[in-house]
């Protein structure tokens, strides 16, 4: 989830339907606790009520089926608020966000059709009875209330302890670096872009398409842009470790990272780079040229002017420009991710680059 995901989650479609973006979105926790996680001990909380409905006596059967109503009742007010936020906030859905929602309605629903009062008329007196007395199995709903919170949080607490020593020093780390390195103007006119270009955080990234660790950086900065697209713009930029095109590389290197980093600037100039962007990594281990035509087959390109753009002099040029801006950057490995014009070490990390945008909006 850090940006150490080789792959888009199976859930990623596309730009409205990505469950990479709203997981990295500010949405995505509560109090530092994943809503997935606070959601999966809601859900077992009522799987215990409702064994416990058919556990005990008539009268308290009715008040459990009370609290399991209760219950249902919370998560679809919670549903309904992370659909808004979905919908007009985010304007991304998640696909098993979304099964979550779906689960909820079909609880609410159910839970009104067990309870004989599904009102709130006796939510008062109900809730009392836990802390004064009272039937045994509304006195055992109080321990089974305190899982979703306790539970959630002390899961949690125990994931991140593991992990959260060492990357929060990186990220530090990471951040002391970027604000003391030095700035370049890369002055860039047109290129493959997401998010608002006039958002405080600037993003440029350097890459090759036959290298693993470009592979691996690029869907966390794909759903970190497009899950706070208000305030961020990314741009990428090639930048091939293959002598063929790049004069920077002594060795052969990819030997087809400059023949599919044309095709990537092809297919954008059919206004499809992000998918072809994704096409080739998805193929990074089998690239030839003998692929080109399966990757205008896939994307419905335009096959004459696919090919004619791969040996056109424009093409050429532009990433002989690119090149130039990597070369001016000093580059000396991909991926290389600069914002506002300053190399950020660990540009790929979820983390690092929130803390970077929670500076700069500071």
């Amino acid at each position: 989830m850090y940006g150490l995901s080789e792959a888009k989650s199976f859930c990623s479609v596309n730009a409205h339907v990505d469950c990479d973006s709203v997981n990295t979105s500010t949405f995505s926790e509560i109090l530092g606790i994943p809503v997935a996680l606070i959601a999966s001990f809601a859900f077992f909380v009522e799987l215990l009520l409702l064994f416990g409905i058919q556990a005990f006596g008539t009268e308290e059967k009715q008040k459990l089926s009370r609290f399991f109503f209760y219950l249902c009742t919370g998560n679809m007010i919670a549903t309904i608020v992370m659909g808004v936020i979905s919908s007009f906030v985010l304007k991304t859905y998640c696909l098993m966000c979304m099964t979550i929602w779906f689960v909820s309605i079909i609880l609410f629903f159910f839970s009104r059709s067990i309870a004989q009062k599904s009102d709130f008329k006796l939510l008062a007196s109900d809730f009392k009875s836990l802390f004064v007395g009272g039937e045994q199995g509304a006195r055992g709903v109080l321990f089974i209330l305190f899982l979703v919170p306790v539970g959630a949080g002390l899961v949690n607490g125990m994931w991140k302890q593991n992990i959260s020593s060492d990357l929060d020093k990186f990220v530090e780390n990471s951040l002391s670096d970027w604000k003391n390195a030095q700035k370049i103007d890369f002055f860039i006119d047109k290129a493959p872009q997401l998010g608002n270009p006039q958002a405080p955080m600037q993003i440029v990234e350097f890459s090759d398409f036959q290298c693993p660790h470009c592979k691996r950086a690029a869907p966390s900065l794909h759903a970190f842009v497009n899950s706070h697209r208000d305030n961020v713009h990314f741009i990428f930029q090639n930048y091939p470790l293959d002598s063929s095109c790049n004069k920077e590389m002594k060795s052969e290197g990819h030997d087809q990272a400059c023949r599919f980093a044309r095709a990537a600037l092809c297919s954008d100039r059919q206004g499809h780079f992000f998918e072809g962007h994704d096409w080739i990594f998805a193929h990074q281990d089998t690239l030839s040229e003998a692929m080109l035509p399966n990757l205008v087959s896939e994307l419905n390109l335009d096959k004459a002017q696919f090919e004619a753009c791969m040996v056109s002099s424009e093409t050429s040029n532009e990433l002989t420009a690119q090149l130039n801006r990597g070369k001016l950057a000093g580059i000396e490995g991909t991926p290389s991710i600069f914002v506002n014009g300053k190399l950020l070490p660990g540009g790929f990390i979820i983390p690092v680059l929130d803390a970077v945008l929670k500076s700069l909006k500071n």
